[in-house]
């Protein structure tokens, strides 16, 4: 019987991809567009390793099947993942706002501002 291959989540694919955060109720806490042929395993890497530095503890480690992780902190439990669709695609594009990850790839987390702050 032919054994069924899993699906690799991390490869480099030949598109813009983006770091997602999200919260509790699926609310879009950060975003950075990456490039295409980004090293996505790394960049899942990095931002794990940069929130566990940030006092988030990780529930599981990502594998290759599933490109995100969860982490909790202080009551609060945020779902990190990689997204292969734009996360602003249903709002107005005049809303927009994408970080870029800088040069050293050190990924900010910054929390997105809303219309009241």
């Amino acid at each position: 019987m032919k054994r069924r291959t899993r699906h690799n989540a991390l490869l480099p694919v030949d598109r813009p991809s983006w770091l997602v955060v999200r919260g509790e109720i699926s609310e879009l806490i950060s975003d950075i567009e990456l490039a295409a042929g980004a090293d996505l395993a790394q960049v899942l890497a990095e931002a794990m390793e940069k929130l566990e530095g940030e006092g988030w503890e990780m529930e599981e480690p990502p594998n290759a099947s599933f490109a995100g992780f969860f982490c909790r902190r202080d009551g609060v439990r945020w779902f990190v993942h990689i997204a292969h669709v734009d996360p602003h695609a249903e709002r107005n594009a005049s809303d927009r706002s994408v970080w870029t990850a800088p040069e050293s790839r050190v990924l900010p987390f910054r929390k997105r501002s809303t219309p009241n702050e």
